[in-house]
């Protein structure tokens, strides 16, 4: 039972840190957020919104930070790729 309920966290944290990386104009429609064992991995390819940051990567690199203070995940590990335009 506890494995059901461990995998409706990680669906939410997922979902969470997905908002978190929208919310600092960064696009992620093509990027898949999974978190398994309090590590979110993430893959595919994230780009940046209208009006965004200019580098997406190092923009993901802070948010990285802000969602290990908030606690949802312990590290962050980026599989993807980055687009600039």
């Amino acid at each position: 039972m506890s494995h059901k309920k461990n995998k409706f966290e990680d669906s939410k944290t997922s979902k969470h840190i997905r908002s978190e990386f929208t919310k600092h104009m960064l696009e992620v429609q093509n990027a898949e957020f999974r978190v398994m064992h309090d590590v979110c991995y993430v893959t595919g390819s994230i780009g940046i919104q209208r009006g965004g940051p200019a580098d997406p990567r190092e923009h993901a690199e802070k948010i990285k930070e802000l969602v290990i203070a908030k606690r949802y995940v312990k590290d962050m590990v980026f599989q993807c790729t980055w687009r600039t335009s």
